[in-house]
């Protein structure tokens, strides 16, 4: 449960050190003007003065010959925004640093590589690889929390991070890899990072937007919104800046929370410890803002403990995402939530994956691939062999709160204690809001129940699915949350199901069953 206690004490946190923040637009450096370095010079490379200079990577501008590799690439991309060259081109090789390569975000920068498999960025298994850092937060005037680092044709591996930077925002981590405002990735690989929120990927720009917008904090939370005046400022949310990912290959990267990609966590204090991890942190964390996934692999991810110091393990084997939009509602007061669905925006996907691949993702929790809590789209995707670990870890491949469409897609082997392969919380509009066409269950395992999906609404969508060899000791293909469930219920429920197909399913009584929803606790 989300509470006032947990957010206020991260916006006092924010707002006491910034006293209130004014963003600049979304700045993007000249994307015209390159600069190419290398790890070695050339043979013949052209001298300064020729027109060749800095023209390929056979001239490039400079080279990190005998140099520290993480303070050369800190030179050469602090020199690239102060020039205005929009895009830093490392030319082929592995650039192994030492320490963490940190930049300032003051507008949308590419770093460009020669192909994944030409340019690599490695880290020494100590430190995290790249901070595109806030770095002006006191400030009247700050650069758009919305900025973007572009990541192209290169890979990152071997990062590590569950140690805490301090900074003018107060102490924070980093994702394992690359921590930044907002994230574009184009033909990229991470492998083998590790970190506390964020294996490979932590994005703070939508909770920085959160915690510094004076409409709703302008006196620390001292009055709350009316619904018309949190309504009208939700309805300014723009979630057309997205993080997105295409083309992206994410492999064996490692969190508590997030094996992949999540927030980044704040925190109110010097040291962590897990009580204060999740009392002022858990909502930056979950919140990595909206994100599309395109034409993108997620394997072999693992969500859980990263140090015998940090016993946590939350879940999303490869992905969490929480729609801020809900902490605001949630502190305006619970009874807007119904109003808040209703409208247009609250149906805009904070998470889209379309033809994506996610196999064998494990989560120590909920969602061995994927916790979505917000409006979640789906197309053309394919989850194999993921998987929800531990007592009570429902949602072999997703755990989702909020409205779902998944059309065209394939789940198979995914495992689970309840819903093998999705389990659908329902705590943000999931009754008129599920929507499920031409997709196949099959194979997918769930001790407790719905071998293929838990959760399901009545008032929920289904049309042209099929479900083969699905397993559950109750509903051995779909379990339907329901306030009374009996017998006759259930019979009738195969009238919800017609139009999709059900073979070989076994364990309940029936491949479509109901259950009793567990009260909300007092």
């Amino acid at each position: 449960m989300l509470h006032r206690t947990a957010l206020a004490l991260i916006a006092v946190l924010i707002v006491s050190a910034c006293g209130g923040t004014d963003y600049l637009p979304v700045n993007t450096i000249d994307q015209s003007r390159v600069l190419y370095v290398a790890l070695n010079t050339p043979d013949g490379a052209a001298p300064g003065e020729s027109p060749a200079y800095n023209t390929s990577c056979e001239n490039p501008a400079n080279s990190v010959d005998d140099s520290n590799v993480a303070e050369f690439l800190e030179d050469a991309i602090g020199f690239a925004i102060d020039q205005e060259f929009g895009v830093v081109h490392l030319c082929e090789g592995t650039y192994e640093t030492t320490s963490l390569v940190e930049f300032e975000n003051v507008g949308s920068i590419t770093i460009r590589g020669d192909g994944p498999g030409a340019t690599v960025i490695e880290g020494a298994g100590d430190h995290p690889l790249l901070l595109m850092a806030p770095s002006c937060l006191e400030e009247a005037e700050c650069p758009s929390q919305m900025n973007t680092l572009t990541l192209q044709d290169i890979a990152l591996t071997n990062g590590f991070s569950t140690s805490i930077s301090a900074g003018e925002i107060g102490d924070w981590i980093l994702g394992g890899a690359v921590t930044a405002p907002m994230i574009r990735t184009i033909r990229a690989s991470f492998t083998q990072n590790e970190g506390v929120c964020g294996g490979a990927v932590a994005l703070y720009g939508s909770m920085l937007r959160l915690l510094t917008d004076n409409t709703i904090f302008e006196d620390g939370l001292s009055e709350e919104p009316t619904e018309a005046e949190l309504l009208e400022y939700l309805s300014r949310w723009d979630t057309s800046e997205r993080s997105t990912f295409h083309e992206t290959t994410f492999e064996g990267n490692s969190a508590a929370i997030g094996g992949a990609i999540a927030g980044t966590a704040f925190l109110d204090g010097d040291d962590l410890d897990v009580e204060e991890f999740f009392g002022t942190s858990i909502i930056a964390c979950l919140n990595p803002g909206p994100i599309d996934i395109v034409d993108s692999d997620f394997t072999g991810n693992f969500a859980s403990s990263v140090d015998a110091d940090l016993p946590i393990g939350l879940g999303g084997g490869a992905i969490v995402t929480f729609d801020v939009r809900f902490v605001l509602i949630l502190e305006g007061g619970g009874g807007y939530l119904e109003s808040w669905l209703d409208t247009e925006e609250s149906r805009d996907p904070w998470l889209r994956i379309t033809r994506s691949e996610f196999n064998e993702n494990t989560a120590n929790g909920p969602g061995g691939a994927v916790i979505a809590v917000g409006a979640t789209e789906i197309r053309s995707s394919t989850f194999t062999a993921n998987r929800a670990i531990g007592t009570g870890s429902a949602g072999g491949a997703i755990t989702s709160a909020g409205s779902m469409q998944i059309f065209s897609s394939n789940f198979s082997a995914n495992d689970a204690s309840s819903g093998g392969a999705l389990a659908l919380g329902g705590l943000f509009g999931g009754a008129d809001s599920l929507y499920l066409y031409r997709t196949v269950f099959n194979k997918n395992v769930a001790v407790v129940r719905g071998g293929a999906i838990e959760g399901w609404d009545r008032e929920g969508i289904a049309r042209g699915n099929r479900f083969t060899s699905n397993r559950a000791p109750l509903g051995s293909a779909v379990a339907v949350a329901v306030p009374e469930c009996t017998r006759m219920i259930t019979r009738r429920m195969a009238s919800d199901w017609k139009g999709n197909t059900f073979r070989m399913n076994r364990g309940g009584r029936l491949p479509v069953e109901c259950y009793v929803v567990d009260p909300e606790p007092t």
